[in-house]
């Protein structure tokens, strides 16, 4: 779970946190509600961000790793969707998840919306650039 502007939650202890974790994914998927937690990491980044600079994209991970049942999902994977931020935290959490399920050859793949293409003063200004 990556929680943006977060600063609130910095002062709660791992098992707080846990709960609430478990609280907001229970809004979207009940079972979760229910569900035991047998690992968990955290990371406190006070006043944190993440930045991106021109030629970041480079840098990039893929979302397969060399460990076969290891997909990643976050800011900085590689995808094709052309989002960014939680957006595409969450797009590559879905194709994270269309990964898993093409190896283990079950359960039903999300669809992923694409963007819409840039708009042609965008297109214009890219060209440009």
């Amino acid at each position: 779970m990556d929680f943006y502007h977060a600063n609130q939650l910095l002062a709660l202890s791992d098992e707080q946190i846990i709960n609430k974790v478990q609280r907001d994914l229970a809004i979207c998927v009940p079972g979760f509600t229910h569900a035991k937690v047998i690992d968990s990491s955290f990371l406190r980044v006070p006043q944190g961000v993440t930045h991106f600079a021109p030629g970041s994209y480079q840098y990039l991970l893929p979302g397969r790793t060399s460990i076969e049942n290891l997909f990643m999902s976050g800011d900085w994977i590689v995808t094709r969707h052309g989002s960014w931020s939680q957006e595409k935290a969450y797009v590559t959490g879905l194709e994270a998840a269309n990964l898993a399920i093409d190896r283990l050859g079950m359960g039903r793949p999300a669809d992923i919306i694409p963007v819409e293409p840039d708009e042609p003063h965008i297109q214009v200004a890219r060209s440009l650039n």
